[in-house]
Parts: C-alpha cells; structure tokens; sequence
C-alpha cells in the first residue's frame, strides 16, 4: 500500500496455469461479505465464490484473487488496496488484462459497484450479488457488460437496490443481465455462483477498447480513467463531471464541472505520442502542438477555483502554441 500498511490476499491459480507458458489468463477479483472482515487471511475464503473455486479447482478457468478487507470495501483504504492488490498479481502472474471481472457478494456487492463505477476502464464485466448502486455514476458503466443477481426475499439489502439499478441502467441505454431469487432471501450467492452459464457468459466478455470519448462523473479528489486523469476542486459538488472527446482531426473538446485540472496520458490509439492536437477546455483553447504521450494543464490559481470553466490564464499551458482566450 502507498502508506506503507499491508493486506492479505489469497489466490487461487487453474492447475493448468503451468502448462502453457504463452497462455495469459483471465481473472475474477472477488470481494467478500462484511462477516469476513478481518486480517487472519481465511475467514473470507469460505463463502461465496471461494466455495465454488475449491469444489471445481481442476476445471475452473480463472485465476481468482481474494482480497481481505480490514473495514468496508467501497472508497478509501480498502478501495485502495484492491487496485494495489490487482496489480501486484499483474506483475506476479501471467493474465489478461482485457478479461479482469469483478464480483462480491453483500458488502462486496455495494463494493463491486462502487468500485466499477470509478474505474470502469479496469474491467471486462462485474457480477454484484445483493448489492445496491451510487446511482448519480451508473452512466460510468452503461456500457460494461453486468449480470446482477438478489433475493426477493432480502432483509439485510433490500431487492430495491438491484432493481433500480438494473432499471436505472436500461433508461440510460445498458443492457444489464437481472436474475431475481423469488424465494431466496440475503444469502443468495451459493445459488448465483452455482449458475452455469454465468462462467460461460464473463469468459466471452473483453474489456472494450480505449474509447474516443469519456463521459464521466467522480465524487471529488483524483481519478484516473482510460487516458484522462481529473483533479476535482476541493469544494465542488458532487458528482464532479468531465465530457472529453477526440475529434479525427486532432482536436481534443472538454467540457466539466467541478474540475480544476486534467492531464492526458496515451502512449496508443486512440491518441498515439507525435500526434498534432489541438485542445478546448469549457470553450477556451489552451494547447495546440505536438503531443508527446503526456498533457497535463492546471490553472496557476487552481486551489481557489471552484470550476474550470473559472480558469482564464493559460500561462501554466504545456509547451506548444499557447492561446489566449
């Protein structure tokens, strides 16, 4: 962890994993059920997915990371620790990074969708079991593959929670996968980790590629998404948001609310380093040149601001043609 503090993760790797050097695998992060917090290393391996990994060890296709929350997953710490754990298996392991999915059950539910929501360009498909959703950011991940699952009968999460955001998908232009337990109350996932077609459905899923065009919303701080990285103004209201676009012809469109600072970082399609750009921030041109892999712009008052669109200077503008506005 960047503060220095530890966690524990298990993993679980195919038997096969050793007998194709060339083959990459693709992974399942898996987030437990509050009941398991803690930091002995195994209580959360002995619900939910786990259960189905250990029943099926000699066939099952995935490498499968388990983390262990010391508090509640969602943002902050915890959140943290499962980007830091994602990566230290990247290193370690042979793996896709175009089939990473994310499942959780309860807690784990609620975190699979928070934490989709900030980083939807992290994963292939999600798979949140009795959860509930941050409504304000689901058009994050309109257009990540979900299969949701709840029981009817749930007294810890109420079924509300699934259904509305399944709903709130569809109005915005997804097509989430919904199955609903009529007759199943909180402890649903032992019959949704059982579903066949369910492994069947996230192997066929791939990360989709580097959009053109980000539409995204935060609740504040730093966040970084496919090749934008946004500083949020520390009194702005939530959800902060961002639209930018690469245009054909170079030219780069970005409209916010709530942001005080940006940076573009592309080493690839769709914006390759030596490419000419020409970029527009909430209608005021502050770079036009040669993009050399990282474009990063902050007003020289940037902690003042409460907006971008407060943002007149373009004295702190990357080297290139400065304009003023």
């Amino acid at each position: 962890m960047p503060d220095g503090s530890k966690r524990k993760y298990v993993i679980f790797v195919p038997p096969q994993y050793a007998m194709n050097e060339a083959h990459r695998w693709p992974v399942i992060v898996c987030l437990h059920g509050s009941g398991e917090k803690g930091r002995d290393g195994f209580r959360h391996t002995t619900v939910g997915l786990p259960v189905q990994v250990a029943d099926r060890a000699l066939s099952f296709p995935f490498i499968v990371v388990m983390p262990q929350a010391q508090q509640m997953w969602f943002r902050g710490d915890e959140a943290a620790a499962v980007w830091a754990i994602l990566e230290d298996v990247h290193a370690r392991y042979r793996t896709d990074r175009d089939r990473v999915y994310l499942t959780g059950i309860s807690m784990g539910g609620i975190g699979t969708w928070e934490l989709a929501v900030i980083r939807p360009d992290v994963f292939a498909a999600i798979v949140p079991i009795c959860g509930f959703a941050p409504k304000d950011y689901l058009r994050n991940i309109v257009d990540l593959p979900t299969w949701v699952f709840h029981g009817a009968l749930d007294r810890n999460v109420p079924v509300s929670g699934s259904r509305e955001a399944v709903e709130e998908l569809k109005r915005l232009g997804g097509s989430p996968i919904y199955t609903e337990y009529p007759r199943l109350q909180h402890k649903c996932w032992d019959e949704a980790y059982s579903t066949p077609d369910l492994y069947r459905w996230l192997i066929r899923q791939r990360r989709r590629p580097t959009p053109k065009v980000i539409d995204y919303s935060f609740p504040g701080g730093i966040s970084r998404v496919w090749w934008l990285a946004i500083e949020a103004a520390p009194s702005a209201k939530k959800p902060v948001h961002i639209h930018a676009e690469i245009k054909d012809d170079g030219r780069i469109e970005m409209t916010s609310e709530g942001v005080i600072g940006w940076a573009i970082i592309s080493d690839a399609d769709p914006l390759p380093a030596g490419r000419q750009i020409d970029v527009t921030w909430n209608g005021q041109h502050v770079y036009r040149g040669a993009f050399n892999g990282v474009l990063a712009y902050e007003p020289p008052d940037a902690a003042r601001k409460t907006e971008a669109s407060d943002a007149r200077n373009t004295r702190d503008a990357p080297s290139g043609d400065r304009l003023e506005p």
